[in-house]
């Protein structure tokens, strides 16, 4: 199990913050703070004003909001996809060299801080 706050996530109703329900009280808890959209796209303070920051910003909190579902459906998908390798070749081989498996659970340990 990994060890950071339990899902969901959301983006706040100022699309600022991450947050997810206080697993330890009452409300909301902060995840995390997207700041600034000039310089994702080097416009400075300007940036409120341009339309593919604002686009950027929002890509950014929304992927942050579904983190923890993603890497659940991943730990999933890597699961029954090996259960499923093993079963159809019936040999015992390793699938681990298998350049996507490698990556999917190389991110997985990225996710749980184990890389």
């Amino acid at each position: 199990m990994s060890k950071h706050t339990p899902g969901p996530w959301k983006v706040d109703k100022d699309g600022q913050l991450v947050v997810a329900e206080n697993p330890y009280g009452e409300g909301l808890m902060m995840i995390a703070k997207v700041r600034g959209w000039g310089h994702l796209t080097g416009k400075g303070a300007c940036a409120y004003l341009n339309r593919e920051a604002y686009e950027i910003h929002n890509a950014n909190m929304n992927l942050i909001a579904a983190a923890p579902e993603l890497l659940e459906a991943l730990k999933d998908v890597v699961a029954i996809a090996y259960d499923a390798m093993c079963l159809a070749n019936r040999d015992g081989a390793e699938y681990d060299q298998d350049d996507w498996l490698r990556e999917a659970r190389e991110a997985i340990a990225k996710a749980e801080g184990k890389v």
